[in-house]
C-alpha cells in the first residue's frame, strides 16, 4: 500500500477529497444509505462519477472526529489500509470489479504529527528512532508518516458490529430508548477497558520492578490487582523476560507495543494479556475463538516485526484473565505476508 495523503473538506455532505486513487479523483461522504444498511454515520467512498468504492472502517475513530470537526479546519489524513477486490472473491456489492478499493481505513490528526508537540522522538526496542505520542497512542517515522500498530492491523479481520440496528432492535424489544441503550452499552464496555488496563499495568509494574524492589516492594496495592498478579506468579513467572517493549519496522510502515518478551535459548516468545469476561460459559465458548483468532492476527503481526530485524521467533503465548485465573494459550508464529505499506 502507497502511503497517500488526504485533504479533508467538510461542506455539506462532502467529506473528503482523496487524491491518488488510479487515474482520478475519490470523494468521500456522508451516506444515510449506503450497501443496503442502515448508518447514519457511515463514510461511504465513491468516485467523482459516484461509483461506490468502499467505506471507512465503522471501529476507527476517524468517522466521530470527522462529525465533530465539520465545516471547521482542513486536515490531512493518512490511509491506514487500502484493500482491493480480488478475481473470485466474494463481493462486497454488485458493481464491485477487480482492482475496486473495497476497504479504506483512515486516521485523523488534529495536525501532523511534526506540528504537534505531544509528539517525542524515542529509540524502539528495535533500535529505530520514531515519533511517539503517549496522548494519541500513536507511533510514526521521523518524516510524520504513521507505523500501523498491531491492534489496528488486526481489527481489520473482526466483523464490524452494527451497534445502531441492535441498539434499535434491542430496546423495541425491552421498551427503552435505543441512545439509553447505546449508553449503556459504551458505558460498559469503558469500564471493561480500564479493567483491563489497570491489569495490564499491575502486570508491567511487577515485571519492571520485582528484580529491583523485590516481591512484595513490586505488588500493586490494590486487592484485586495483586490477585491477578499472585494468580499469575503461580502459572508462570517474568524471568528473563522485557516488559512493554515498543517495536517497530519502518520500512514495512509497523508498530506495536507487546506486553512482554520472553527470552528462552536464543529465541523470543511475543506474549500478552487478555481480560476479557464473559457472562456464560456458552458465551465464552462461542465468543473467545474467535477473539483469539484476531489476537493470534495480532501478535504474528508483532513476530513479523521482530523477524525483520533478525530475532528467531519461537511461538506466541495468549494468557487470559478468566474466573479468576490465568489460562495460557500457545501458538505456532506464522509471519504475515499479506501486509505491505
Amino acid at each position: 500500500m502507497d502511503y497517500k495523503e488526504l485533504t479533508k473538506r467538510i461542506n455539506g455532505r462532502d467529506v473528503v477529497s482523496v487524491s491518488g486513487y488510479k487515474d482520478g479523483e475519490c470523494t468521500v461522504e456522508l451516506a444515510e444509505r449506503a450497501g443496503g444498511y442502515y448508518d447514519p454515520n457511515a463514510l461511504s467512498v465513491q468516485t467523482t462519477d459516484g461509483e461506490m468504492l468502499g467505506y471507512v472502517g465503522k471501529k476507527d475513530p476517524l468517522r466521530l472526529k470527522m462529525l465533530k470537526k465539520a465545516n471547521k479546519e482542513e486536515v490531512t489524513l493518512p490511509v491506514l489500509i487500502t484493500n482491493y477486490h480480488e478475481e473470485g472473491k466474494e463481493k462486497l456489492w454488485k458493481s464491485a470489479e477487480p482492482g475496486d478499493m473495497v476497504q479504506l481505513w483512515l486516521r485523523a490528526f488534529s495536525k501532523t504529527p511534526l506540528e504537534d508537540n505531544s509528539f517525542e522522538e524515542i529509540e524502539s526496542f528495535t533500535g529505530e528512532k520514531v515519533l511517539w505520542s503517549e496522548h494519541l497512542h500513536i507511533c510514526t517515522d521521523l518524516d510524520g508518516k504513521e507505523l500501523m500498530g498491531g491492534s489496528t492491523y488486526a481489527s481489520q479481520f473482526e466483523a464490524d458490529f452494527d451497534s445502531e440496528r441492535i441498539a434499535k432492535a434491542y430496546a423495541k424489544k425491552n421498551g427503552l430508548d435505543k441512545d439509553e441503550v447505546l449508553e449503556y452499552w459504551e458505558s460498559l464496555g469503558k469500564v471493561s477497558m480500564d479493567y483491563g488496563t489497570s491489569v495490564h499495568k499491575a502486570m508491567d509494574h511487577y515485571n519492571k520492578h520485582y528484580k529491583t524492589f523485590g516481591h512484595d516492594g513490586a505488588m500493586p496495592r490494590q486487592p484485586h490487582l495483586r490477585v491477578a498478579v499472585l494468580a499469575y506468579l503461580k502459572v508462570s513467572d517474568f524471568e528473563n523476560c522485557t516488559a512493554e517493549p515498543l517495536i517497530t519496522d519502518i520500512e514495512k510502515g509497523m508498530s506495536g507495543w507487546i506486553d512482554t518478551l520472553r527470552f528462552v535459548d536464543g529465541e523470543v516468545y511475543v506474549e500478552d494479556y487478555k481480560t476479557n469476561t464473559f457472562n456464560t460459559e456458552a458465551d465464552y465458548r462461542k465468543k473467545w475463538p474467535k477473539k483469539m483468532k484476531t489476537y493470534q492476527s495480532q501478535m504474528n503481526y508483532y513476530g513479523t516485526i521482530l523477524q525483520n530485524h533478525g530475532y528467531k521467533v519461537a511461538g506466541i503465548v495468549i494468557w487470559h484473565w478468566q474466573n479468576g485465573a490465568w489460562q495460557r494459550h500457545s501458538f505456532k508464529f506464522k509471519a504475515i505476508k499479506e501486509y505491505v505499506r
